[in-house]
């Protein structure tokens, strides 16, 4: 069964609401100081789909065209310093993935087999002169909940 990973992210920082906000919060909440922030959406996909169901529901269901970009099996950022991701715990209810559970179900005609599913991942690009400490603050002081989620923190640049 092949795994897909659909990324949606802002085609401008401008529209990208979530990111400024997350960028004001850094500096307001935890005193550390980043050029930018941007927020991505993604979608993994454990289910016997085609890459063309995939990107049918990338394109109508993931993401507006107007303001946003998808990739599917590629990742979108780039101009970063630090990639987070932030995931709900397996046995945390997943309400987004769910949700597009249904909506893909919808497009394909068919509802997910046993053991199938889809699970939502929030993910930030951070430009900015960071070390370690001060990422790993900005990941369990402001973006993800320990008893509850996952996050991964890597270095691109």
């Amino acid at each position: 069964m092949p795994l897909y990973r659909v990324e949606i992210a802002f085609l401008d920082k401008d529209t990208d609401s979530i990111g400024k906000g997350i960028k004001s919060d850094i500096s307001e909440d935890l005193g550390i100081s980043v050029q930018n922030v941007a927020y991505m959406e993604v979608y993994s996909i454990d289910a016997g789909l085609s890459r063309d169901e995939v990107k049918a529901a990338a394109e109508q269901l993931f993401h507006d065209p107007i303001i946003q970009e998808y990739s599917i099996n590629k990742e979108i950022t780039n101009g970063f310093d630090w990639v987070i991701e932030v995931k709900l715990r397996p046995d945390v209810t997943d309400n987004t993935g769910m949700m597009a559970e249904q909506a893909i179900s919808d497009i394909i005609g068919r509802k997910l087999k046993e053991g199938e599913s889809i699970r939502a991942i929030r993910k930030y690009g951070v430009k900015g002169k960071l070390n370690e400490q001060q990422i790993e603050g900005i990941c369990t002081g402001l973006l993800a909940n320990p008893q509850i989620e996952t996050y991964s923190c890597k270095k691109v640049n």
